[in-house]
């Protein structure tokens, strides 16, 4: 009886995952790229308030080398 009870968790799991991903292409969450080349200044347009922009820079340099372990620059507003 235990057995049963913990299989039938696991796919209440799965189905709880399944369901968000599904949400999230309905709702229509997009990913965002942009590349800056030499401008100091980067902006996208938000269309709702309280949306949640995040995301990464990754500063290169060619008189300093960063290896392929460095975090970057992390970012959100």
């Amino acid at each position: 009886m235990k057995f049963e009870r913990v299989i039938g968790h696991g796919n209440n799991r799965l189905l709880q995952v399944w369901g968000i991903m599904v949400a999230m292409m309905v709702v229509g969450v997009e990913p965002l790229g942009i590349i800056v080349n030499e401008d100091e200044c980067v902006s996208e347009y938000v269309l709702y308030e309280e949306d949640t922009i995040q995301g990464h820079f990754v500063v290169v340099d060619h008189d300093i080398f960063w290896g392929s372990d460095h975090p970057g620059l992390d970012f959100s507003v």
